[in-house]
This record gives structure tokens, sequence and C-alpha cells, in this order.
């Protein structure tokens, strides 16, 4: 089963990255510094989903100094500890030890991130267990990560974005939607009719609302909804999503928040929470920005039995779209993808198809490049109607695939 589902990683990998990207070695020391966070995570024993944000600090080591991250419940989890380490990829890994709101002592294991060329934001997907039980991990999380730092201002939200969200029904269920919106000038949020999409193909229309960026990049405000519920055929659902807690990238072209979902009818009625993934609209794209080596992080939704699972993979994209690789499920099992094209178009906008050896056919619903060329995002489907969402990054330090590929095939980085 494992090696089933890490096949499916690649479609939210299939987004793009820069084709004139300066080659550079990261380092360690490049971490220094304080880090948002944004976590979907998995709880292993009640399979049940929640989100967490927070922020922690690091010294020129990778030594975690402090931080916390916070549940959509309100509990808080202290950082007292720990380290991380970035290789000259920008693969980042290491361990953070935390207390949880019930004073268990317990490690988050980021198994395996990767950083921005930038140098300011990034994923990872991590694994919590407790102290006295390290062996048994009680979540799985995949986690966008947002350095602190630069000058914002109100029009830094100004235009049009693509949203990519993470939905998880407080009642049970998870599912995808994506979509545009504009923010004005005052940050009044506006989008066409059906501007957004569920796996179903349903489409869901922006009611209003607003969104605030303060001097520190740091978003909040809410947006309202109507769309069909996907679980329930035929029921249309109106809410109000408040967002907890975001953060918007250094280059401004990018950002995450968490939310809660109400019902607008019934504004104690909490309905949905959410990963939201945002990418700004603007610039200009060719297919040779396809043209490269990657490095993606996904949630995989089996639709079926509900079970969830973040997975990472490495594949390239060549000067016609064609795709190989690997990817690596929890159990580390390694599977290879077998061939398949993308496409770009010159909003940045990816597309596509990707059989399978399994015999699975993956269809890219919807990829986002951002603007700085070097990461995006995406949501997908399979044929037997598994749902992807999640990130990917650019290997500007990578030498080519064929390279590297025994590396991988042999379970290296």
């Amino acid at each position: 089963m494992y090696q089933l589902r890490c096949f499916f990683v690649v479609v939210v990998l299939l987004l793009g990255v820069q084709s004139a990207v300066s080659a550079r070695p990261f380092m360690t020391a490049e971490l220094e510094g304080q880090w948002y966070v944004f976590s979907t995570e998995v709880n292993m024993a009640a399979q049940t989903m929640g989100w967490t944000y927070g922020e922690f600090e690091m010294n020129g080591n990778g030594e975690v100094l402090s931080g916390n991250h916070t549940d959509a419940q309100g509990n808080v989890s202290t950082f007292s500890g720990g380290r991380m380490t970035l290789d000259q990829r920008g693969v980042a890994r290491g361990v953070i030890n935390m207390e949880m709101p019930d004073t268990t002592k317990a490690v988050m294991t980021a198994v395996h991130g990767k950083i921005d060329h930038t140098g300011t934001t990034g994923a990872y997907i991590g694994m919590t267990a407790t102290e006295a039980a390290p062996e048994i991990p009680v979540a799985l999380c995949l986690t966008n990560t947002f350095k602190a730092g630069g000058s914002f201002t109100q029009a830094d939200l100004q235009g049009e974005w693509h949203a990519m969200s993470t939905v998880m029904d407080v009642a049970g269920g998870v599912f995808w939607i994506h979509g545009t919106f504009t923010v004005d000038g005052a940050g009044n949020v506006s989008a066409a009719p059906d501007s957004y999409h569920n796996p179903l193909g349903k489409p869901a229309t922006v009611t209003g609302g607003f969104l605030n960026l303060d001097a520190e990049g740091r978003l909040i405000g809410a947006i309202g909804f109507t769309f069909e519920d996907p679980d329930t055929p035929g029921n249309n659902i109106s809410i109000n999503s408040q967002l907890v807690a975001g953060k918007m990238d250094e280059e401004k072209s990018s950002a995450a928040y968490v939310a809660r979902d109400l019902d607008t009818d019934a504004p104690n009625n909490l309905r949905y929470l959410e990963v939201v993934y945002l990418a700004k609209a603007g610039g200009d794209f060719t297919a040779a920005d396809n043209v490269g080596n990657w490095m993606g992080y996904v949630l995989t939704i089996e639709t079926a039995t509900r079970e969830v699972f973040p997975m990472r993979g490495e594949f390239y994209i060549d000067a016609e779209g064609n795709t190989g690789g690997a990817w690596i499920s929890p159990d580390g099992t390694v599977s290879r993808i077998t061939g398949g094209t993308t496409q770009i178009d010159e909003n940045g906008v990816s597309t596509g198809t990707m059989p399978l050896s399994t015999g699975e056919t993956i269809t890219i619903v919807k990829g986002k490049m951002d603007m700085g060329k070097t990461r995006g995002m995406a949501v997908s489907l399979s044929d037997n109607n598994m749902m992807l969402v999640g990130l990917n990054f650019k290997d500007t330090y990578r030498f080519p695939w064929p390279a590297f590929l025994p590396g991988i095939i042999g379970g290296g980085r």
C-alpha cells in the first residue's frame, strides 16, 4: 500500500523550475533567524487531521533556541531545543525537542526538507514521537516554512492570487480546493463567480472578504465562500473562512495561512480547518522554465479510506516535458515514474498526465509556478480518485539527473 501511495507524489511536483538560476551551495548558517511554520498534521492513532502554526528561532549552527506551535484548538506545544542542518543542496534535516500541551516530552524529526534558492522559504516532511516511545510515530506533518525578514506594506497584497487549500472537515474527510481571487488596494477580496473548484469539479464562489498584511509580512483576514459540499452532493454550504495566522515570503510572491471555516448562518459552528498555499499571479513563463531537477513534498489523500500521508520525491523534466525520477514513501520504499509529460503556459499554470508503473494515471488538475520560478504548488487526482496537494522546490545545486539517479535508487539523497 505504501508503495502504491508513493507513486502519487509525482503530481504535486509538475509545476516548473527556473532554467537560469545560478547554482550555489547552501550552508547551515543560512538557517539562523526566526522561522514561521504552517503544518498540516495527521494524528496516526486516531487518523484525524488538523493544522498547527508557530515560529521558532535558530542560531548559525542550526540549534533551536526557542519556539512554539499552536493547534486549531488553541493548545500550545513549546520547543525546547534540537538542531537542524542544511546540506549543499539545501536539503534540511534535524530534530526539534518539544513539550506537548499535556507536558509529554516529544521529538519532531524533520525527515526531509528543502529550502528555496532564496533561502527564505521551504518545506519539510516531519514525524513526531514521544521520548518514551521514539520508534512509534504519533503524528506526521507537511510543513511550509517562511523566514522572518523584509519590510511589507498593504500594497504588497494587491493583485491576483492563486490559492490551493487542504480542507479538513471536522466531521471527517479531507479534500482540496483551488481557485483565484483578487485583493484591491484597501484589502478587499473579490473573485469572478465560480472561480474555485473542488476535486469533483464543482464550483465555489467567493462572496467577499478582506486581507490585511502587517509590516512583518503576517496575514490576517477572512474570506467568504459558497459551494457544494463534496461529501453531500446537492447540499450548498456558505462559510466564513477566518485566517488564524499567515505569512508572506520576502519575495512577496507566495504565502501560506491556516484558517477556521465557520458556517455563515451558524457562526459558532466550526465546519472545516484549512491550510492554504498562495502564489501571486504575474511574470512570463516558457517551457524552458519547466526544465530541471526538483524536490517535492505532498499530502496523499485516499478517498475511499480517508487515509492521508505526507511523502517526498525527486525527479526531472526535460526540454520536451518528459519526466522521470523516483519517490520515497513513509516506509522508505523507492518507486519510479515510467513516463509522462507536463505543460506550462505563459501564466505559469501547469497541466498534464502521468502514467505510472502501477497502471494508474495521474491528472495534474492545476499547478502554479511562483514568479521566481524555483518553487510552486499543485493539486492533482488519480483515476482511482486519490487526491494530492503539495509544494515543490527546484534543486539548483545538484548535478544533472543521470549523475545522481543511482544515489536516489540506492537510498541516497
